[in-house]
């Protein structure tokens, strides 16, 4: 009998956890995906500055570079 109850009570404490699990665990998920979600949010935020930035300097260089010799001719 003490076997049973010690089955029981192990039942009952799983299920209690699991339980409280199935509760906390889906906004723990909802809030991992919404950080990840604000840093690829900002990776592609840096990304465009940063392409923005390589094609005026790209750009300029090029302006530059044609001023000084307008025919292409060295």
């Amino acid at each position: 009998m003490r076997f049973a109850a010690a089955l029981s009570v192990t039942g009952l404490l799983g299920f209690v956890i699991l339980e409280a699990l199935k509760i906390l665990l889906a906004p723990l998920a909802a809030w991992l995906l919404a950080i990840a979600m604000v840093g690829v949010k900002l990776l592609l935020i840096v990304g465009a500055v940063v392409g923005a930035c390589v094609a005026v300097g790209v750009g300029v260089y090029v302006y530059k570079r044609t001023r000084k010799d307008p025919l292409g001719t060295t």
